[in-house]
């Protein structure tokens, strides 16, 4: 997208698991152009890279589902290695990329459907020209910090430690200087700093 705010390139993405470490790009000169999108669910790769993920995780395409599936009694244990065009590196682990499938039942609950098979968040495309959309999975494995009018943003590896009910990371604010309550400021005098 011309106007793309958080369109990235990626320059490699490898699977890793028990049973080692590959690529899913055909060359090492392969790049795909992603779009972050916080409301996806999944991510979007080309038909030859989708492929080389299902080879590599060991994943069965269910038609009727349009989905990749594995059993459930043996998940897939590997995780994506990504790697920007600018050098960052981030892992999205097989808890963000394997879920179970689930939809809304006859009574509007969101529910597994099937418990004995797992989902790969993956999906694929096929048009020509298009920016992949990437989600939740890598979402949230990072922190974004966005400059709208600046057209920026920065990414940092998303804190993920479980730090109990009576602690968590000390939360800085981004930026100071807005009013925090409807209260007038007050008057300047002679004596006051401008």
């Amino acid at each position: 997208f011309r106007d793309c705010a958080t369109c990235l390139v990626v320059t490699n993405i490898t699977y890793d698991s028990t049973n080692g470490s590959s690529s899913l790009f055909s060359n090492s000169s392969e790049t795909l152009e992603i779009g972050l999108q916080p409301f996806d669910r999944g991510l979007e790769l080309p038909q030859d890279i989708f492929d080389n993920f299902a080879q590599a995780s060991q994943g069965t395409w269910n038609d009727s589902l349009g989905l990749l599936t594995y059993p459930r009694a043996n998940p897939p244990n590997g995780n994506l290695t990504v790697t920007l065009q600018n050098g960052y590196t981030t892992i999205i682990p097989a808890s963000e990329l394997f879920s179970p499938f689930k939809l809304y039942n006859s009574d509007g609950v969101y529910s597994i459907m099937n418990p004995d098979r797992l989902i790969a968040e993956v999906g694929t495309y096929t048009y020509a020209n298009y920016v992949a959309s990437w989600g939740i999975p890598l979402l949230t494995m990072n922190y974004i910090v966005m400059d709208h009018d600046k057209g920026t943003f920065q990414m940092a590896p998303a804190i993920r430690t479980d730090f109990g009910p009576n602690s968590g990371p000390l939360i800085k604010p981004l930026r100071s200087g807005f009013a925090t309550s409807a209260m007038p400021s007050p008057t300047p005098s002679m004596t006051a700093p401008p």
